[in-house]
């Protein structure tokens, strides 16, 4: 952001364009998590995709009403050093023309919280789950964000606090620690605690390819509006981050793609919109404050080890007993990562007033502030995170019983009513080609098994992942 503590929200105003530049970024980040829903679900077994859509959409309103209690306020209120305040509870004292920032934060918290969806496919009761991630914001998500965007924040601060005569702090733009770093670190710990799936959900899984364009297709133009609309205002600045997350996103797909090409002899769509989806999260905290052709080298070798990490977690999985079904914290705690240390590297002041200047422009000292980010945040992040899980655990349960589907009793806890609708192939109805013959009950039941498994021609055409 380009400043977003609280004293400067509520003394700044907003011209026409950045009012509607800012509302239209609102409404991409919003869809955003519409997309991360159909981008899971593509990843998932089919018995898991209702409950993966429900839990990824649920969020929404769970975090919206959080948000308007009290979660606005602790993120955004008074100048504490941890912790916000109850000022703006209910949002009854915020000024009217700063209900655009509430709203476009709004959005940041939804989506945050709905990416740790990831790490708990099939695994985690209804209940447990929706618990622990109104907790989960209002400990973890909302001190973080007060920390780094918040006025008075120590992590935005830490140069004052330790006395430095440059002061200044961590950087962020649009999240890296607040969002990716804090959602893929507490995915690790929720695997971690929940334990393994059943060893029949951890073989390969066909990728529905269709969903997972879609969604990582409403990921990619949402994204435009999560790093660009974090300038807060129409200006020079959006546009830098706009095309840096491009720049970043673009290269980093096709890095991806050069390496599958180069180990695996062909390219998959499903490793290139993964590979691009990387890029989106290491961009987010530089992505106002370095020239486009950092960006592209971040690109380029934030790909690199995000492949190699995930290479490895692939590989040695069963080996650990960590299971992150759909890989949170390998794209998002991993890129967070590398994104939050890049910016201590090439941020400069040439191109943002309000950032500061990275070790590669003679700074150094601001790569240790971003380290410091890094560490502090995803210390907090995966000890609260733990505890959550733990006391869930031994009080009301968190993990859901195996069964082929989900039961009917956790389905209707969610309000959902025929929670075998998604079994098999999720395709569109259409009519019949001329050449179809009719079936007959005979040929249905006789079929039946095929339909179920996949023929061996629809496998080759897709790819796999473990879910």
């Amino acid at each position: 952001m380009s400043d977003p503590s609280a004293e400067a929200i509520f003394t700044a105003g907003y011209d026409g364009a950045s009012i509607a530049w800012i509302l239209t970024a609102t409404a991409l980040v919003f869809m955003m998590t519409f997309g991360l829903a159909f981008f899971y679900g593509s990843l998932c077994r089919d018995k898991h995709i209702i409950d993966t859509l429900t839990k990824t959409c649920v969020v929404i309103g769970l975090i919206t009403i959080q948000w308007v209690l009290f979660g606005f306020s602790l993120a955004f209120g008074g100048d504490g050093v941890f912790y916000g305040n109850f000022d703006y509870a209910a949002l009854v004292d915020v000024p009217t023309q700063d209900l655009l920032f509430v709203g476009f934060q709004l959005s940041f918290a939804i989506i945050t919280a709905a990416l740790i969806t990831g790490a708990v496919v099939g695994r985690m009761k209804a209940e447990s789950f929706l618990i622990f991630i109104f907790l989960w914001t209002t400990l973890v998500y909302d001190p973080v964000c007060h920390w780094v965007w918040g006025n008075g924040g120590f992590v935005h601060s830490i140069g004052d606090i330790a006395g430095n005569s440059e002061g200044g702090g961590s950087l962020d733009f649009a999240g890296g620690s607040v969002v990716h770093i804090s959602s893929g670190v507490s995915a690790l710990a929720c695997a971690l605690v929940l334990g393994k799936r059943h060893k029949e959900d951890r073989d390969e899984a066909p990728v529905k390819l269709t969903l997972n364009l879609l969604g990582a297709t409403m990921l990619w133009i949402g994204w435009m509006g999560f790093n660009g609309g974090s300038s807060l205002a129409a200006d020079s600045v959006a546009a830098l981050a706009l095309l840096n997350t491009q720049v970043c996103a673009g290269t980093s797909m096709f890095t991806w793609a050069i390496i599958d090409l180069v180990l695996k002899k062909k390219v998959d769509l499903e490793g290139a919109l993964y590979g691009g989806v990387c890029g989106l999260v290491v961009i987010t905290p530089a992505a106002g404050f370095v020239i486009p052709g950092y960006a592209l080298l971040m690109g380029i070798y934030g790909s690199a080890i995000s492949y190699l990490v995930l290479w490895a977690w692939m590989k040695y999985a069963h080996l650990s007993w960590v299971d992150d079904s759909l890989y949170v914290f390998c794209s998002h705690g991993v890129g967070g990562m590398i994104g939050a240390f890049s910016t201590g590297l090439f941020a400069t002041t040439t191109v943002n007033d309000w950032g500061a200047d990275g070790a590669f422009y003679g700074r150094p000292i601001q790569l240790a502030y971003q380290v410091f980010d890094i560490v502090v945040v995803a210390a907090w992040a995966f000890t609260v995170t733990v505890i959550l899980m733990l006391g869930l655990k031994y009080t009301i349960g968190i993990r859901a019983e195996y069964q082929p589907e989900m039961s009917p009793d956790e389905m209707s806890k969610l309000g959902l009513s025929n929670p075998g609708a998604f079994e098999g192939s999720l395709v569109l109805p259409g009519p019949p080609l001329m050449s179809e013959k009719k079936e007959t009950a005979v040929d249905v039941v006789t079929d039946s098994h095929d339909v179920n498994s996949g023929s061996r021609q629809d496998k080759d055409r897709e790819s796999s992942v473990v879910c």
